[in-house]
């Protein structure tokens, strides 16, 4: 299905805001050193008003009141529930310390000695993992190969950031595949501002009870975030775009999810992955991912609403052999809420042969997909094979009516497309106080709504750089992510 172009704005469609009740149900792992798992009815009920064009769905989750579920449930997990359920395992823990030091102080000097035996052996283990990483490291460099710090030559990148509603702790997060093939993440809170790292792939083994998940070497990544889960989509080893999922504060409790089970996607080779949580008072609140399909041009998207995974329309037909994609979040009209900053609209940035172009959904289209920019190509002489990354976010004072697409030009030169409201300027970046090692190009870049932007130097490495509204062509180096 080809889209046409957008001439001339809709006026927008006024929407009822609708809230809901998911409750987050145990997961059955296929493993067969997995048990059954009992399960809660779920009752949904959820309304969204007629759009013009595409819409999301605004599907429902079947019940599932039996003994066994057939598949994982995505923790799509409503705020106010997600402080219901971290009050009660704060106070689940504190009864468990007082009933173990207080009322039973018998067991206490033997829970501190196997304490301490635990933490020797912890201890013991983190030596010889770090030895052995170490030398893994070490001799990818020197062979040349593989990166630096464990990182997979040729890893693709994902970032997110956001405001943890409990503490009001900003947080970053960058997402990357290890030489060993896990997916890995490094989270930093604004307090400490220190980088630490977590195994993603351990934590889902760990937490399911799996023997191993399946990773397609160098997959595409892209990462999600309502401010209480995050989510994550990469292919597996053939090609079908997965889910992952977690709402553990300590980011060690990620899950499986339900995508792969609902909508069996599967990708072109070196297909990219964009993905979107789309949250505002007039919007589906839907998670959003697209991927181009094995057919290798067209461009498809899947939405999470009210509780299940459906699959959307085409979207564009004339995508590049593995393009670039981003999404990101707009607001047409200023939005519709109260102070007009509702990211109401999407944009989506790819590839069609050299040409980077924008597709858009909103208000401005009745809610249907269509060709920005009046049908032209935002900016051209993108290199092919291999189409280069491309990252984009949304900016601005009286919302986010700003675009930033951030994309690799010859050379893994890093290259800016911004848009203030009357056309888009295009230009290399300006890097700012960045090391030599910043400096021989790029290999894969992300980017975050804090207008942070993270990339792999072609030496190997993660750079953070940041910018602002006042001039998004100027990247600063911010420091190097620890991994």
């Amino acid at each position: 299905m080809e889209v046409s172009p957008v001439e001339a704005p809709v006026r927008p469609p006024q929407h009822e805001y609708w809230d809901e009740k998911i409750y987050i149900e145990p997961e059955v792992v296929n493993n067969a050193a997995s048990g059954p798992s009992s399960s809660s009815a779920s009752e949904k009920s959820a309304a969204v008003a007629a759009m013009g064009g595409y819409q999301h769905p605004g599907l429902r989750r079947a019940g599932t009141g039996t003994d066994n579920i057939s598949e994982p449930a995505p923790a799509y997990m409503r705020g106010d529930l997600a402080s219901q359920q971290q009050q009660q395992q704060a106070s689940q823990q504190q009864q468990q310390t007082t009933y173990l030091y207080k009322d039973e102080p018998g067991k206490k000097t033997f829970i501190l000695a196997v304490s301490g035996l635990a933490l020797f052996l912890v201890i013991l283990l983190a030596v010889i993992l770090g030895i052995t990483l170490g030398r893994g490291g070490s001799s990818a460099n020197s062979s040349g190969g593989n990166g630096v710090l464990g990182l997979m030559d040729g890893s693709r990148l994902a970032a997110m950031n956001w405001t943890d509603p409990m503490s009001g702790v900003e947080h970053s997060a960058v997402f990357y595949q290890h030489e060993s093939n896990a997916l890995m993440m490094s989270v930093r809170d604004a307090t400490s501002q220190q980088w630490r790292s977590v195994n993603v792939t351990a934590s889902v083994m760990n937490t399911t009870q799996a023997v191993g998940l399946s990773v397609l070497p160098r997959t595409p990544l892209a990462c999600v975030t309502n401010a209480f889960q995050q989510s994550c989509y990469y292919l597996n080893a053939d090609r079908r775009v997965a889910e992952i999922y977690n709402t553990d504060p300590t980011f060690r409790g990620w899950q499986a999810g339900a995508f792969g089970a609902k909508i069996q996607a599967r990708a072109a080779p070196d297909s990219r992955i964009a993905a979107v949580w789309q949250i505002c008072q007039n919007c589906s609140n839907s998670i959003l991912v697209a991927w181009q399909d094995e057919n290798g041009s067209d461009v498809k998207i899947g939405n999470f609403t009210a509780g299940d995974w459906a699959q959307g329309p085409t979207l564009f037909e004339s995508a590049a052999p593995g393009a670039g994609l981003a999404m990101s979040v707009f607001n047409d009209f200023r939005g519709t809420s109260p102070f007009g900053t509702d990211p109401n609209a999407l944009r989506i940035y790819t590839a069609s042969g050299t040409n980077l172009v924008e597709l858009l959904s909103g208000p401005e289209t009745n809610f249907a997909w269509g060709i920005g920019n009046f049908g032209n190509p935002v900016t051209a002489g993108l290199s092919l094979n291999p189409s280069p990354d491309i990252a984009s976010i949304t900016y601005g004072n009286n919302g986010w009516d700003n675009n930033l697409v951030t994309f690799l030009g010859p050379k893994g030169r890093l290259m800016s497309a911004v848009y203030r409201g009357a056309g888009w300027s295009v230009q290399a970046a300006t890097l700012s106080g960045a090391p030599a090692s910043a400096m021989d190009g790029f290999a894969s870049v992300a980017a975050t709504q804090s207008m942070r932007l993270y990339a792999t130097s072609q030496g190997g490495g993660i750079h953070e750089f940041t910018t602002n509204a006042t001039n998004p062509f100027l990247l600063t180096w911010a420091g190097a992510v620890n991994m």
